[in-house]
C-alpha cells in the first residue's frame, strides 16, 4: 500500500469514527465519503443528501476535533 493510500485510508478510518461517535447516520457518513450503502438498487430509488446537510457534518466533525485537541 502506497503511503498516499495508508493516508487516505486513517482518514477515512478517523473521519467515519468521529462521525459516528457525533451521531451521524452510516448512510450520511458513507454518502459523505464518496461510497455507496446499503443496497445498491434501492439506492437508485434514493435521493442524495443535500449538500448543505454533509457540509453542516463537515463543520461539526472539524469543530469535535479541534476541541479536543
Amino acid at each position: 500500500m502506497k503511503c498516499s493510500q495508508r493516508k487516505s485510508s486513517v482518514f477515512s478510518y478517523s473521519y467515519a469514527n468521529v462521525a459516528k461517535q457525533l451521531g451521524y447516520s452510516k448512510d450520511l457518513i458513507a454518502e459523505a465519503l464518496g461510497h455507496e450503502y446499503g443496497n445498491s438498487v434501492t439506492g437508485i430509488y434514493l435521493e442524495h443528501f443535500d449538500n448543505d446537510i454533509v457540509d453542516k457534518m463537515n463543520q461539526n466533525l472539524i469543530s469535535a476535533i479541534v476541541k479536543s485537541v
